[in-house]
């Protein structure tokens, strides 16, 4: 199981740390990119802490995401898969989100940028692209 790059959490959508990593690297949100990556349309929790998620160039990232959920401490929260089917996507499209309730009422977000799953899960179809072409 892999980890996604580019998990953030903190308050208000204002990334406070980054956790995880993707077995063979890690992508780093603030790259360079020659286009710009397209904003996520809809987003699905599915058993097992997966997510369909599909981007408005009609791609659909099927990710598994118990392997962050486990190991990541800021992630504890979504263990409870009733909240982890909450996930939706933020108003601008740019990340895909939980609310996490904190303390006595407060609201935490707990988010994940778009583009760090977009183009994780590129460099992996590029790199089993690769292989199966040696």
């Amino acid at each position: 199981m892999s980890s996604v790059a580019g998990a953030t959490v903190g308050r208000d959508q204002n990334p406070s740390r980054t956790v995880g990593g993707l077995s063979g690297g890690t992508v780093d949100a603030g790259s360079a990119v020659d286009t710009p990556t397209p904003k996520v349309t809809a987003v699905r929790s599915r058993p097992g802490y997966g997510l369909s998620i599909t981007y408005a160039d009609g791609r659909e990232i099927v990710a598994d995401f118990s392997d962050v959920i486990r190991r990541g401490r800021e992630f504890r929260p979504l263990r409870d898969e009733r909240l982890f089917s909450l996930v939706k996507t933020s108003p601008r499209g740019d990340s895909i989100e939980w609310p996490v309730p904190k303390g006595d009422g407060g609201g935490a977000l707990l988010s994940i940028d778009a583009a760090s799953i977009y183009r994780t899960f590129d460099a992996i179809a590029a790199r089993h692209f690769r292989r199966r072409m040696a």
